[in-house]
């Protein structure tokens, strides 16, 4: 997919530099008219621009999960002065969709290079970090591992039912 839409890319270096450095407002603006959702139209512009500009080492997906990442991660990212009440509850069956909510928009607001391990880390299903997959599979496969038992995990929150960790 060409990023550009088919319009002759004939941008200057620092207006595409722009563009992406401010994605996360202009991503908004883009018509939904081509194909595809937005944000792997971002990812795809964002992967164009790193090969084209950057000498980035990293695989193209981890290119692409970042700037996916940039788009879903709407959590707040002021920490309250105190959590003085809160409950902890295991992620079971009932509470997987709570777990999804969190991880997709909350625990990684402002790292989001952080945002597609989905804390696979200790499993062995974890991939190598020079093939990364995509976030959406990362998330399905520790969703797998939480609901067979594989994996356990807890979600704080508290009084007012917003998730607090």
């Amino acid at each position: 997919m060409d990023p550009t839409g088919g319009r002759d890319r004939t941008v200057s270096s620092w207006v595409w530099t722009t563009f992406v450095e401010y994605a996360v407002q202009l991503f908004r603006l883009w018509p939904d008219d081509r194909g595809g959702t937005r944000t792997t139209r971002l990812g795809d512009a964002y992967v164009a621009h790193a090969r084209e500009v950057h000498d980035w080492p990293y695989p193209e997906q981890a290119i692409r999960n970042y700037a996916e990442a940039t788009q879903r991660l709407t959590g707040g990212s002021e920490r309250p002065p105190a959590i003085e009440d809160f409950e902890i509850h295991s992620v079971t069956d009932d509470r997987i969709d709570d777990w999804r909510s969190f991880f997709d928009h909350d625990a990684f607001v402002g790292v989001p290079k952080w945002a597609a391990c989905y804390c696979l880390a200790p499993h062995p299903s974890c991939p190598p970090d020079n093939d990364p997959p995509h976030w959406t599979q990362d998330r399905e496969t520790m969703t797998g591992l939480l609901t067979a038992g594989g994996a356990y995990g807890y979600l704080a929150s508290s009084p007012d039912a917003s998730r607090v960790g």
